[in-house]
Parts: C-alpha cells; structure tokens; sequence
C-alpha cells in the first residue's frame, strides 16, 4: 500500500526526504517507508511527461519505465518487510517540532514556517553541491569526451550511471540525460 500511496502522492526526490522522515516520526514501518520513498519520485505526471518527451512522445517508454519502477519499488519494500523486522534505525526519530492541537492558529503558522525553514536549511546544503558539481562536470568536461564513447553500448551506459550516481539527477530530467 506504501507504494501505491506514494504514487498517489508524488513528490520530487528533494521533498520526499522530509516527508519520509516525519512518517517514521509518526510510527511507520521503514519498509513502507521505503515503498513510499521509491514510488513517490518516479510516478507522478511531470515525469510520465519529462521521460514521454524525451524518447519522442512515446507513452510506451514512460508506462514501461513507471510499471518496472513500481514493480521494483514492490519488490524492495517487501524484502525490507521480511529480512528486517526492526532495529534499522540507532534511534527513534524524534522532531523537535510539537504537532499539540490545542495551541492557538498564529502559533501552529509559526511553527510551520520555523518547520519548513529548518527543512529548507536541512535540504538546502546537498542542493548547492549537487549545483557545484554539475557546473563542474558542464564546465570542465567537454562534449566530445563523452561523444567518444557514445558508440560503444557497455561504456556509455557505465558513463551515465556513473553521472547519474555522481551528479543525483532528479527524476525529472534523468529521462534526458540517459537519452
């Protein structure tokens, strides 16, 4: 169900951390956590868009890409399930952040903006060095080095993981790059 909820509920990679973490704050198990984390980046309408464009409007790729996705997601949850039943976190995640009901609206707007500006400052960091490291690669790395190897089929699918791995792309533009 975590997977089907995360495809529901889609959010880009950058978001889906925060959400994850409050979930398990709350109490779910870190399998459908996981589920939700693998689904939520891949299945949503911009990257069923993003991946149809970059292989010529081919919906078949996009369905092909979303179903194995889903499949896979499945599959990583429920061998999560079985194989760790509990203890994969040193400790329970504990916000610093109150969700108490009974505090008055100005103060639950408060903690929200004070929530979601410890969040921005949480995630900002990895977005400045994935930046820094994309301009680097856009800078330094001329086109014609990967051009090199563009023929042979095993080298340059090992180059693209290897950025992809390097450079985290999101699933947003992933289609693009790998193309």
């Amino acid at each position: 169900m975590s997977c089907v909820a995360g495809a529901l509920f889609p959010a880009c990679e950058c978001g889906i951390v925060p959400i994850i973490r409050r979930l398990m704050s709350k109490g779910v198990p870190v399998y459908a956590a996981i589920g939700f984390m693998l689904t939520g980046p891949l299945i949503n309408p911009i990257v069923i868009a993003s991946t149809s464009m970059a292989f010529g409007n081919d919906f078949e790729m996009a369905g092909l890409r979303n179903g194995l996705g889903f499949l896979v997601a499945i599959i990583v949850a429920f061998s999560v399930s079985i194989f760790f039943k509990s203890g994969l976190l040193k400790e329970n995640l504990h916000l610093p952040h109150s969700s108490s009901n009974n505090r008055s609206f100005l103060d639950r707007i408060w903690s929200m903006l004070t929530h979601s500006i410890d969040e921005f400052f949480d995630m900002a960091k990895y977005l400045i060095i994935g930046a820094f490291l994309a301009s680097i690669v856009q800078v330094y790395m001329p086109a014609k080095t990967l051009l090199q190897n563009a023929d042979n089929p095993v080298v340059s699918l090992l180059i693209m993981m290897g950025f992809a791995y390097v450079l985290s792309l999101c699933s947003e533009v992933d289609a693009f790059r790998g193309r």
